[in-house]
């Protein structure tokens, strides 16, 4: 069994000046501590812990490889010394995402939210948007990033996905992917081609040596180890093993799994001899001048890189490719030619251009006579006409009267021209038309295109009812915004920016009129096809509150499909204001009544999600028992009770206090709240009566059982009546006609009087009473008791002249 050992192994620069930064600071007796792991690798983090770094307290702090939130570095600066251990690929990303936030670019970072490096960012660049699923941004300036460690060919997809979906003016691609991470990508991906096993070293949780150990599984079987004695044995059948360590993974842990692999019956090929026959696996050698076939791997705002056999990477400029930059898509296989290597760097330059120079003359004329078209840019105006440059590569000319170009308004796009004079001699000169060409192609268009085809055009304009869209020169098409999507309320400014590919339904087309309307939701899954099967009856639903009206509201329950709640469907008990319970904008709970799918209709209910209140009502609220509430409305005659929603009472007037009142103004407001009794309940007409008066006892009944005709009390006069006074004793009033009143009396005055009549009225007593009844007894008694005093004196007088000598005294 053969061991091969990449070159990939062991740390990078930044992780290794942390690590050996960490550990000169241990040796020398600092107390060094730090919050989380320096590096994703638990073999070097039990050798600093060894070494007594502390995750709790210390004299100087570490700033472990993926950085921090740099509020956490300020706080602690406060308090500690900082040793900064932060990758310099990662501050300068820092740095970079920072720069471009403040020159108004809206951020997108390809990485993962919960990873430091990522939670770090978050404080250079508070409005960036961390994500591994490409998203939507409209924005005039939007630049895109990523995490250090992930991959390449991932981010690449994610960048291009996202500047598809999103609208602006400045779309920039930030290239963050650490080189290191690159090419042990690169590698592992060469070395799985030729091995049976490849061995991945380093930390499960290591972001970096998650990702090679995916891409070799991809070409080999794999195992991802953090310690040598998880490779129990070696599969049968395993000739070559090939070994590969993440970033974050010391060398002389690799050497231990080598050491392991001997053991198992491993032979450790690094003699001159093998790495030769290794690169003959891995790497094809290629000289200056030679032609080869390539891979484009990724782009810049520059260059293309790509694979083309050898072990280095391969760089083309913009400048030396025969289309623009844009134009490249990752996994195009392009031909080159090589330039020059740089073997130290291990990095090569190549050109498109010079291999299509070799071939332009040939190749133009075989169109020319073929009547094929050819792709350009007008690049100036000369005498007669323009200049056009064929391919990045030609120049040609284009007469004016071939150029359908009007008021010198040059096309800032390229173009497709007919050749129709074609002079290969010791000059080389091509005429070229537009004419000649949109002529054809709108006549074979509209012969041979149908309703319900799909075609590919540019977005030339935006207004506000649609879109223009160049299919191709000389022909273009209406999307109106009906035709966007299923929900109403997107537009073309939503989705769509100019300049912009898109492919779209042909939904109309009229040959003599020239008319082409298109359709961009026709595309899209109709989401009524679906609809009975994703809203049933009786289900609950959530949407979004889209329009309120005075009978109801629409609600948004996904794009394209909208359902309506009636006001009926809103209240169980009377109809209120639907502004005061519900606001545009509201997510809420619906339940589904009717689905039409034929007219795109959903009956929605509101009150259904709380269920009926009445359905148990005997249970909730039975005869008899006391319940609290508001008063909704006062009438005439009564009052209304909320005692919840959907369910109210009613109180008569007669029962509303044991008091006579001409008005329920007199005792209670509306919006106070009150207890009752239930008195009456009708389930099946929704009706509850309910008295206030009762939840107190009856003072008429009290009264009654404490006094009697003839009684004297005293009373407080509260009212003043056209004929006589209320005055008032334990919560029951009597009345004293003002004849029966001896003297002049105030509201608020006290009186004795006495009790004179008592008529019992249903319920209530009719008590009349009198202050000259009293006054009266008063008098009659004052008199006996005068009389009583002067009967006694006339005794004592004649007592006293009955024992006197002189008894003519009496």
């Amino acid at each position: 069994m053969q061991i091969i050992v990449a070159k990939g192994v062991g740390f990078c620069f930044g992780v290794e000046y942390a690590v050996n930064r960490a550990k000169t600071l241990l040796k020398s007796g600092v107390s060094v501590w730090t919050d989380d792991d320096i590096v994703h690798n638990k073999f070097v983090m039990k050798e600093l812990n060894d070494l007594g770094l502390s995750k709790t307290s210390g004299d100087v702090f570490l700033v472990r490889a993926h950085g921090l939130p740099k509020y956490e570095i300020e706080k602690l600066n406060k308090k500690y010394k900082i040793e900064d251990l932060t990758c310099r690929i990662v501050k300068n990303l820092f740095k970079t995402v920072s720069k471009l936030e403040e020159e108004g670019y809206k951020l997108v970072v390809f990485g993962k939210k919960e990873h430091p490096e990522m939670k770090a960012l978050k404080s250079y660049c508070t409005d960036a948007i961390i994500t591994k699923e490409p998203v939507m941004v409209v924005g005039k300036r939007i630049a895109v990033a990523s995490q250090t460690t992930m991959s390449y060919s991932d981010f690449n997809l994610f960048a291009e996905k996202v500047k598809e979906m999103s609208k602006f003016e400045e779309f920039k691609v930030i290239n963050s992917i650490c080189n290191i991470t690159y090419d042990r990508e690169i590698e592992t991906q060469q070395l799985s081609k030729i091995v049976d096993l490849m061995v991945i070293v380093g930390g499960k949780h290591s972001s970096n040596t998650t990702k090679l150990y995916k891409i070799a599984k991809k070409y080999t079987n794999a195992i991802h180890i953090e310690f040598p004695e998880e490779i129990e044995f070696i599969p049968k059948g395993v000739k070559k093993v090939g070994i590969i360590s993440g970033t974050s993974t010391p060398k002389e842990l690799v050497d231990k799994v080598v050491e392991r692999l001997k053991i198992l019956g491993g032979m450790l090929q690094m003699d001159g001899n093998f790495e030769k026959l290794l690169e003959e696996y891995l790497y094809t050698d290629v000289r200056r001048g030679e032609k080869v076939e390539a891979t484009v791997l990724r782009k810049s705002d520059t260059e293309l890189f790509v694979d083309f056999g050898w072990k280095g990477e391969g760089i083309v400029n913009s400048n030396e490719l025969v289309k623009d930059l844009e134009e490249y898509n990752i996994g195009d296989k392009i031909t080159l030619l090589l330039l020059k290597k740089d073997e130290e760097n291990g990095t090569a330059y190549l050109s498109e251009k010079r291999i299509y120079l070799k071939q332009i003359r040939r190749i133009l004329k075989e169109k020319f006579e073929k009547g094929e078209k050819v792709t350009g840019k007008i690049i100036s105006k000369v005498k007669g006409g323009y200049k056009v440059l064929i391919d990045n590569v030609l120049e040609a000319f284009l007469p004016k009267s071939e150029s359908m170009i009007f008021d010198d308004n040059i096309p800032e796009y390229k173009c497709e021209f007919k050749i129709i004079k074609f002079e290969d001699k010791r000059r080389l000169n091509v005429v070229l038309s537009r004419k000649v060409l949109v002529e054809e192609q709108v006549k074979k268009f509209f012969n041979e295109r149908k309703n319900g085809d799909i075609v590919e055009g540019i977005v030339k304009k935006i207004e506000k009812f649609g879109a223009f869209i160049r299919i191709s020169e000389g022909i273009e098409g209406l999307l109106p915004n009906s035709e966007i999507s299923y929900d109403n309320e997107v537009n073309a400014y939503d989705v769509l920016s100019e300049g912009q590919s898109v492919k779209l339904y042909l939904k109309e087309i009229v040959p003599e009129r020239k008319k082409i309307i298109l359709s961009l939701k026709e595309l899209l899954p109709n989401p009524w096809n679906s609809v009975e099967r994703k809203y049933k009856v009786g289900e609950v639903v959530s949407g979004k509150v889209k329009k309120i009206m005075p009978y109801g509201f629409f609600v948004n329950l996904e794009p394209g499909i909208d359902g309506f709640v009636h006001i009926d469907d809103v209240f169980w008990g009377r109809r209120g204001n639907l502004k005061e319970l519900i606001s545009e904008g509201d997510f809420v709970k619906l339940v589904v009544k009717e689905v039409d799918k034929e007219n795109k209709r959903i009956k929605l209910s509101y009150k259904e999600v709380k269920g009926d209140p009445w359905e148990n009502i005997e249970e909730k609220y039975p005869v008899g028992n006391v319940v609290t509430g508001v008063v909704r409305v006062i009438f005439e005659k009564g009052i209304i009770i909320d005692i919840e929603e959907g369910v109210s009472g009613y109180c008569p007037i007669s029962e509303i206090s044991w008091k006579y009142i001409r008005t329920p103004n007199e005792v209670v407001a509306e919006g106070e709240k009150v207890k009752a009794v239930v008195t009456e309940l009708d389930k099946e007409n929704r009706k509850i009566k309910l008295s206030v008066k009762r939840v107190e006892q009856n003072p008429w009944k009290l009264f009654k059982k404490n006094y009697k005709v003839g009684d004297v009390v005293k009373i407080k006069l509260t009212k003043e009546l056209k004929k006589g006074y209320i005055g008032v004793i334990e919560n029951v009033e009597i009345y004293i006609p003002k004849s029966d009143v001896d003297s002049t009396v105030n509201i608020g005055d006290e009186l004795e009087v006495k009790i004179i009549g008592i008529k019992e009225d249903g319920e209530i007593l009719r008590i009349i009473a009198s202050e000259k009844e009293k006054v009266s007894e008063s008098l009659i008694e004052e008199i006996n008791n005068e009389a009583e005093k002067e009967r006694f004196s006339s005794i004592e007088r004649k007592v006293k002249n009955g024992n006197s000598f002189d008894s003519r005294e009496e």
